[in-house]
């Protein structure tokens, strides 16, 4: 509401709104509700269309990050008990939303390949993972998330990946060595 002028935004159906428009329908059934804040707004949006095709895990980071913002200022909280009531809210673990905000870390290049999938959610979180574990600066993400990508079932362990050597087998990785031996 700004100067006695009360307005409404679609948080869910902005497709069916835009839909109806187009066939010039001038009533639909809808559900109105008062959200106080920009956050309580935001909150909304996000648990409605978290699930949703067509975001990638990137949006997805950013949206969760933009969110901490408000809760963190409208709160005067910290960030861990931002992210903490955020994936309170979305229903998801806190190690969950963690990851996704760990994904804005990644370099340029890296979260490009991220955007347009050609690095798998789950293979960019096993790089955020790895960089982490070895303290990593950022120098040549983009080849370790190639690396990723062509050996799926590597563990990349701190020993093997600082030494530039494949590192420590996944079961999987071993069972398939024994199979192509016999």
């Amino acid at each position: 509401q700004e100067s006695g002028e009360i307005r409404f935004m679609i948080v869910d159906g902005e497709r069916r709104y835009r839909s109806l428009k187009e066939l010039e329908k001038t009533e639909a059934k809808a559900i109105i509700e008062w959200y106080p804040t920009e956050r309580k707004i935001y909150e909304a949006s996000l648990i409605f269309n978290i699930d949703r095709a067509g975001h990638n895990p990137i949006e997805l980071a950013m949206a969760f990050q933009k969110y901490i913002g408000y809760t963190m200022d409208e709160d005067s909280c910290s960030k861990t008990a931002a992210v903490a009531k955020l994936a309170e809210a979305l229903g998801k673990s806190n190690s969950y939303v963690g990851n996704q905000l760990r994904l804005l870390d990644l370099d340029q290049e890296v979260q490009k390949m991220v955007m347009d999938g050609t690095l798998p959610a789950d293979i960019s979180i096993r790089l955020v993972q790895l960089k982490k574990r070895l303290g990593h600066d950022g120098a040549n993400q983009a080849a370790i998330a190639r690396a990723l990508l062509d050996h799926p079932d590597e563990d990349f362990s701190e020993a093997g990946a600082e030494n530039g050597k494949k590192g420590k087998r996944t079961g999987a990785s071993i069972a398939r060595e024994r199979r192509k031996r016999l």
